[in-house]
C-alpha cells in the first residue's frame, strides 16, 4: 500500500512546477478555495428557504463534526502516528506551497475538516452537498499535488471527517435534537 501511495503521490506532485498558470490554479485551489466555500455555504444557510431551526441544526452538526473530526481525532491520531510529510520524506518531492509547518500528514487536517463540512451539507441539502463534496476533492487533490499530503493522508481525513458526521448526526437523532423528517 505504501508504495501505492508515494507512487500516486509522484504522479500528481510531478504536475507542480512545470507552468506558471498551473501552479497558480493548484495554490488557489488548496489555499484559497477553503476560504470561499466556507463564505459561499453562510450565504447559502442565510439565504436558504428551511426554518430557522432546521438552519440550527444543520450548523451544530457542521459544527460539532469539524471540531470533533479536525481539532480532537486528527491531533489524537497524529500524536499517536507520525507520518512524515512528502516534501520532507521524499527526495524530488516538491513543495508549492512555501512554508509548511513540519509536523505530520497522516491524517489531512484540511480533508477531515472539509469532508465532515461537505457531509454535512449533503445531509442537509444533498444538492448543494454533491457541489460542496466536488470542491472539497478539488482542495484535497490540489494539497498532493502541491506536495504537502500523500493520496493516503488525504483518504484517511476524508473517511474521518465523513464518518464523524455521521455518527455525530446519529447521536443527535438518538438525543431527539436532529428533526428525523423528511427535508429537500
Amino acid at each position: 500500500m505504501e508504495s501505492l501511495n508515494i507512487k500516486l503521490f509522484f504522479v500528481l506532485n510531478h504536475l507542480a512546477g512545470r507552468w506558471g498558470i498551473a501552479d497558480a490554479a493548484i495554490t488557489f485551489f488548496a489555499v484559497y478555495v477553503p476560504y470561499l466555500l466556507g463564505a459561499s455555504l453562510l450565504f447559502f444557510i442565510y439565504w436558504d428557504k428551511r426554518s430557522l431551526w432546521e438552519k440550527f441544526q444543520a450548523c451544530v452538526l457542521a459544527g460539532l463534526s469539524v471540531t470533533l473530526s479536525r481539532f480532537i481525532l486528527t491531533p489524537i491520531i497524529r500524536s499517536l502516528y507520525h507520518h512524515p510529510r512528502p516534501f520532507l520524506a521524499l527526495e524530488g518531492a516538491q513543495n508549492i506551497l512555501g512554508s509548511h509547518n513540519a509536523g505530520s500528514s497522516l491524517p489531512s487536517g484540511h480533508a477531515a475538516f472539509f469532508f465532515a463540512l461537505a457531509a454535512a451539507v449533503y445531509v442537509f441539502d444533498r444538492r448543494w452537498g454533491v457541489g460542496t463534496y466536488a470542491l472539497v476533492f478539488c482542495i484535497t487533490v490540489a494539497r498532493v499535488i502541491a506536495g504537502v499530503h500523500y493520496p493516503w493522508d488525504i483518504v484517511v481525513g476524508a473517511g474521518l471527517g465523513v464518518g464523524v458526521t455521521y455518527f455525530v448526526r446519529y447521536l443527535l437523532i438518538m438525543s431527539h435534537f436532529w428533526s428525523t423528517r423528511k427535508v429537500r
